[in-house]
């Protein structure tokens, strides 16, 4: 959608620079309104790590490993990786 043309190194900057950003930000909120919104803006900072971080794990995941939780891809059910497909 919005980063599906970006290049990866800079896009994976990007999202860590704002999520540590917004963390301290957050941390340092004076008051509840501003400590939710910036907290909502980690999250979508999260969420960009997540999706490209993943897929990045699994290209350079050898396959016998790719049946680990931790390098299948979102929404793979349980027992059900990527080396079994």
């Amino acid at each position: 959608m919005l980063t599906r043309g970006a290049r990866r190194k800079p896009l994976l900057c990007a999202g860590l620079l704002g999520f540590l950003v917004a963390n301290t930000v957050t941390a340092l909120a004076p008051d509840l309104a501003l400590a939710l919104a910036v907290r909502f803006s980690a999250g979508a900072f999260a969420g960009l790590l997540w999706g490209r971080l993943a897929g990045c794990a699994m290209r350079i995941t050898a396959p016998e490993r790719a049946e680990w939780p931790g390098v299948e891809p979102p929404g793979t059910p349980p027992n059900q990786g990527a080396a079994n497909v």
